[in-house]
């Protein structure tokens, strides 16, 4: 799973750090800007000694994706099936657990990330009135070229627009997630807190 979640946060600091987005595409696209900013900020005070070790960097990380990405959403489809028997404590354990997994390897990755350029696939329709949008971008770094494509979701209440999957090169993370979860509970036995407990850790060992 470690290695699914680079793919997905470095992929996630692309959508971020692109600063070619054509102008008045969608409020969804405006708001990449906004967190492009953030994040380019956060990464060059760290380099450049400004916050105090990885603890500080992490907290930076969060406090830009905790508005953007709808974690409670992607922890609730990875759980899938499952989270019909789990206990508002279960489920409240996982999404923490999922969303500090997550926040921790993006640091990592944007740290670790090297050169890389991005473009940005125009739309082939008119967005305006969506409330779902897919943003497509072309990554290319040292590895190679690769196409993510960005499922962004309007709140219907509060009108705010939140990451809700990741699909690179054709896989959907939303979907491998699930599946390593269900890998999970089996290799735990259906045991849900066995699988809480060591998501991430699994596939680490």
């Amino acid at each position: 799973m470690i290695r699914a979640l680079q793919v997905v946060w470095i992929g996630v600091l692309a959508i971020c750090s692109s600063f070619s987005v054509q102008a008045a595409e969608s409020p969804a696209h405006d708001l990449v800007r906004d967190v492009s900013q953030q994040v380019e900020t956060l990464l060059a005070d760290y380099r450049a000694g400004k916050l105090e070790g990885d603890d500080a960097l992490n907290k930076g990380v969060a406090d830009i994706l905790e508005p953007v990405v709808s974690f409670k959403r992607i922890a609730a489809g990875v759980m899938g099936s499952h989270r019909k028997t789990a206990s508002k404590e279960q489920k409240a354990a996982f999404l923490k657990k999922f969303k500090t997994e997550l926040i921790s390897t993006y640091a990592k990755g944007m740290v670790g990330l090297g050169e890389f350029s991005i473009t940005v696939i125009d739309p082939t329709e008119d967005l305006s009135g969506k409330r779902r949008v897919s943003v497509l971008q072309d990554a290319v770094t040292d590895k190679g070229k690769t196409r993510i494509a960005y499922t962004m979701a309007q709140s219907r209440k509060t009108k705010e627009w939140k990451l809700i999957n990741v699909v690179l090169d054709g896989v959907n993370m939303g979907k491998t997630f699930a599946g390593q979860f269900d890998d999970a509970m089996k290799r735990h036995n259906q045991d849900l807190d066995a699988v809480i407990a060591n998501w991430g850790a699994d596939e680490a060992a």
